[in-house]
């Protein structure tokens, strides 16, 4: 049995199909028991049932089959929260004609007019829900904050919480943006509170009861209690404001994470989510945030064709009152420059070894095994990236400590752009232990400064006129920090993550550059470094569209990502 909806109204269509173990007759003789009006369209077995409620619905179809019934009722179900929705936007708009925002003046900073319009839009009467799907860079958390200050201001809320990525190299950044933003006047008025220390540290923080709340997402799971407490407790015209930033990490619904944002949210008034880049991985990474968002499960009819489920993404954000992305309007004009080094004849032999040893070992298991052992192969894989970056890390267990090509070629680089006075650069890596044997080489030469994450460096020491430059792990990319003082970025190295990289990329290249941005990428000639750079490439164009979509390698691909550029004989 086929059933289609009408979207105008209540009403089913009802087709039967040609294994559907019942009659025509059947069926219009349980409709007439149950005091069902109906009208046969065909003679073919489709017939159109009028307004009815879901008990009805289901009273009826389970005499049939109980999977008709589900069905059904799911359907009607959703038919009806389609035209709702449908109707309180049609309201919302007629409400937010005339609107404006009255807390400006409670402000430090002077926002952009997107800004302005974004959190007028989000402050408005009955808006629920907002997606902020903006590039990174281009002034989300000054819109959120403006929203949550005006229903703050009107008496609407008396709460903001902030769940947020955890803190990487900083006391959490939205502590620093909250206070850059408000005045003194309503940051005394408007208490802050970060959580963290023990357990026992952080109830006592929820049951202080501070207008701003901020939580990382790895407590969502373990707080998830005293959290919805705390927006229960301070409830006024509305519940507390809920804002998820960099929502694409609650994409996975059996992540604990996502399913405690989930209960938070229910618990929550407005919800709001944020994020550069929603779609990581694939489109079905929008489903579970915008389960979210709306607060219920939200399911999305995707077929695995990027352009049919691209339509079917931004028909389900349409519906709703959601802002899709946008470009940064004051976006620097960006160059990207490929720079491939040669390895020296002893590192191309170890690299070539490492190669052949590890395409042999995938070619003498079968793809069930690749999935039992994906683990072990990838670090092997992320070790063949590490040679290329520093073959005499201890790690590899190599005694071969002749210069790295990529030290060599970024000694040239550096000397050739900070010969301009008035140049700096950042250098990022994705090594840890590359980012320290880097500051340590060009510290006392351009008074390099070093940001790994957890206590270790300040951001704002690149706008120091002594400090040149700025090493940088790649996993801080996501990190809300500013580097417009530097208009130049080289990538020693680069990760899986096409996320970092997008979102590094806008750590110089963000309102307040007034320059054009230059991205030079290292890389290993020959070497699987080219293939990831071939890939975060394609992450980089595809992020210009609403979808995003990364591939992990199976067993097949991996081995040709391997052979590129191998020059072995026997391979």
């Amino acid at each position: 049995m086929q059933i289609d909806l009408r979207l105008g109204n209540d009403t089913l269509i009802i087709k039967l199909g040609e294994n559907d173990n019942i009659s025509a007759k059947n069926i219009q003789a349980i409709l007439r028991d149950a005091d069902i009006g109906f009208t046969t369209l065909s003679a073919a077995g489709i017939w159109e049932v009028e307004a009815i409620s879901v008990e009805s619905i289901h009273e009826v179809f389970s005499r049939f089959n109980p999977a008709w019934s589900r069905e059904a009722t799911s359907r009607l179900t959703r038919v009806r929260q389609v035209r709702e929705e449908q109707q309180d936007s049609e309201s919302r708009s007629r409400l937010f004609r005339g609107h404006t925002l009255s807390s400006l003046q409670t402000l430090k900073r002077s926002p952009f007019p997107e800004q302005i319009e974004a959190s007028t839009y989000m402050s408005a009467p009955s808006i629920s829900r907002f997606a902020l799907f903006w590039r990174p860079g281009s002034g989300k958390t000054g819109a959120l904050l403006m929203a949550a200050r005006e229903l703050l201001y009107r008496g609407i809320i008396r709460g903001v919480l902030i769940v947020a990525e955890r803190p990487i190299a900083m006391k959490d950044p939205w502590q620093k943006e909250i206070n850059a933003w408000l005045s003194e006047l309503s940051a005394d008025r408007d208490r802050m509170a970060f959580a963290e220390g023990t357990r026992t540290d952080r109830l006592e923080i929820y049951l202080s009861d501070p207008t701003w709340l901020i939580v990382h997402y790895g407590l969502l799971w373990t707080d998830q209690f005293a959290i919805k407490h705390w927006a229960i407790r301070n409830e006024v015209e509305e519940r507390p404001v809920v804002i998820f930033d960099e929502s694409d990490l609650i994409k996975n619904s059996s992540a604990l994470r996502s399913r405690a944002a989930l209960t938070i949210r229910q618990e929550c008034g407005r919800c709001w989510i944020a994020s550069g880049t929603p779609a990581p991985h694939s489109p079905l990474d929008y489903e579970y945030q915008m389960s979210v968002l709306c607060g219920y499960p939200v399911k999305l009819r995707l077929t695995g064709q990027r352009e049919e489920d691209a339509l079917v993404v931004i028909h389900e954000l349409e519906k709703g009152v959601y802002y899709l992305q946008q470009d940064n309007p004051r976006k620097m004009p960006e160059t990207i420059i490929p720079v491939k080094v040669d390895l020296s004849e002893s590192h191309r032999r170890i690299y070539e070894q490492l190669v052949t040893q590890m395409i042999a070992h995938l070619r003498s298991i079968d793809d069930t095994a690749f999935q039992q052992e994906r683990a072990a192969i990838m670090v092997q894989r992320i070790k063949l990236l590490r040679f290329c970056s520093d073959p005499a890390h201890e790690t590899l267990g190599y005694l071969n400590f002749e210069e790295p090509a990529k030290a060599t070629k970024l000694d040239v680089l550096l000397e050739e752009i900070l010969s301009d006075p008035r140049e700096k650069v950042v250098v990022w890596t994705r090594f840890r232990n590359t980012a320290i044997k880097l500051w340590e080489r060009y510290r006392s030469r351009y008074g390099a400064t070093l940001l790994i994450g957890g206590e270790e460096g300040d951001a704002s020491q690149l706008n120091e006129p002594t400090c040149r430059m700025i090493v940088v792990t790649i996993q801080m990319g996501a990190s809300s920090i500013s580097l417009t003082a530097a208009r130049n970025a080289i990538y020693e190295s680069l990760d899986d993550v096409s996320r970092n990289f997008i979102q590094s990329m806008a750590r110089i290249n963000r309102t307040g550059q007034t320059l054009d941005c230059r991205y030079w990428i290292l890389m290993c000639k020959d070497t699987l470094e080219e293939e990831l750079f071939d890939r975060t490439l394609d992450k980089v164009k595809i992020s210009e569209d609403v979808l995003q979509e990364i591939s992990i390698p199976g067993r097949a691909q991996l081995i040709e990502q391997l052979r590129r550029g191998l020059t072995l004989s026997s391979n």
